[in-house]
C-alpha cells in the first residue's frame, strides 16, 4: 500500500503534532476562572483555502471552552456554510477526525470549502463533562456564533446546513427540529441571538430511538439517569417526537448491515418525515456496518459524494 501525503496532509499533521507538543511541554499562566485560551492557528491548503484552528465559540462556566475548526475560501463575496458535527458515542472524537474519511479528513474538508463554501466542524461537551441536552447547546452557540460573525468571516448567515454522523447525527437532528420551540435550549438563549434553525440537514448513521427497555451504556452515561428514573428527559431524546411538517430537508445515509445504530431506524425516519410532507432522502450503502465499516470503499465515497452533491444542491441559490 502507497503511503504519499499530500502538501496540505503533512502541513496539517506538522501543524496538530506543533500544537499537542507546545501544549504537553507548556504550564499555562494562571487566569481567571472561565477565561478561554488564546488561540491563533491557522493551515493553508492548496486553492487559496485556509483554516482557522480553534476559533472559541462559546465558554460555559466550569467547563473547557468549546472551540470550532473554520475552512474559508477565498472570496469577496459571503460564501454558504457547512457546519460538522463529529460522532464517538458522545463520549469521545474531534473536531479534526473521522475514521470513514480516514486521515484525509481536513483535506476533504478544504478541498469542499475550495469550490465557494465555509465549512465549520465542531467540538462539543461529551458525556462524561456534561449531560443532555448540553450537547445540543452547544451546537445551537457554535450557529449562533457564526452567524453572529458572519460578517467577520465572510459567511452567508441564511444559507447554513448542518452534518452530523452517529452520535453527532443525533445531536444536529434534534438542534434542527428543535429551533423554534426552544425545548432543549438553555433558558432566554433563543432570545439572546440569531435563530439556530437551518437550511438542510444530513445524518450519517445516526440514532432516532435512545429509550428502551434496556438502554446501551454510552446511551445511559449520555442522560446521565435510567429511563425509569427520568422518562420525560429520554423522551425529549427522541427524534421521531420531534419531527413536524417545517422540518427542513434530510439527507439520511446508513449502512444496510449496521449493527450498532439499526438500519430501520433511518427507514422509519425517512417514512415519517415524507409523511409529513418533509423532503428527504436515504442513501443506503450497501454491506456497511457501522461507520460504514465492511462496505466498498467505491460505495462509502459514493456517500460521500452524494452528501456534498446534497449540500450543493441545499446552499445554491
Amino acid at each position: 500500500m502507497k503511503n504519499h501525503r499530500s502538501a496540505a496532509q503533512w502541513i496539517f499533521l506538522v501543524f496538530a503534532l506543533c500544537v499537542s507538543g507546545f501544549a504537553t511541554a507548556q504550564t499555562p499562566p494562571a487566569a481567571p476562572p472561565n477565561t478561554p485560551p488564546v488561540l491563533d492557528a491557522t493551515v493553508k491548503f492548496p486553492k487559496g483555502v485556509t483554516m482557522h484552528g480553534d476559533i472559541v465559540f462559546a465558554s460555559v462556566r466550569g467547563f473547557r471552552p468549546m472551540t470550532l475548526d473554520l475552512y474559508l475560501p477565498k472570496s469577496r463575496k459571503p460564501v454558504p456554510l457547512l457546519i460538522f458535527v463529529h460522532g464517538g458515542a458522545w463520549a469521545g472524537g474531534t473536531s479534526r477526525s473521522a475514521e470513514i474519511i480516514g486521515d484525509n479528513f481536513p483535506a476533504m474538508f478544504a478541498g469542499f470549502s475550495a469550490k465557494g463554501y465555509a465549512v465549520a466542524s465542531i467540538a462539543y461537551r461529551l458525556s462524561s463533562e456534561a449531560k443532555f441536552p448540553a450537547q445540543i447547546q452547544d451546537l445551537n452557540s457554535a450557529i449562533r456564533f457564526l452567524k453572529n460573525n458572519a460578517a467577520k468571516y465572510g459567511l452567508d448567515a441564511d444559507r447554513v446546513v448542518v452534518w452530523g454522523a452517529s452520535a453527532g447525527a443525533h445531536i444536529t437532528m434534534l438542534s434542527a427540529l428543535d429551533c423554534k420551540r426552544g425545548q432543549l435550549e438553555v433558558a432566554n438563549a433563543a432570545s439572546s441571538g440569531p435563530s439556530t434553525c437551518v437550511t438542510a440537514v444530513v445524518d450519517w448513521f445516526g440514532p432516532t430511538v435512545l429509550a428502551s427497555q434496556t438502554p446501551s451504556p454510552t446511551a445511559l452515561a449520555y442522560v446521565g439517569c435510567a429511563p425509569n428514573v427520568c422518562a420525560d428527559t429520554w423522551k425529549r431524546t427522541g427524534v421521531l417526537e420531534s419531527l413536524s411538517a417545517d422540518a427542513p430537508p434530510f439527507l439520511i445515509v446508513h449502512g444496510d448491515a449496521d449493527t450498532t445504530v439499526p438500519y430501520a431506524q433511518s427507514k422509519e425516519l425517512l417514512e415519517a418525515l415524507q409523511r409529513l410532507g418533509v423532503k428527504a432522502e436515504l442513501v443506503t450503502v450497501p454491506g456497511g456496518n457501522h461507520l460504514f465499516r465492511g462496505a466498498a470503499r467505491p460505495d462509502i465515497d459514493a456517500a460521500i459524494r452524494a452528501t456534498f452533491t446534497f449540500v450543493e444542491q441545499q446552499l445554491k441559490r
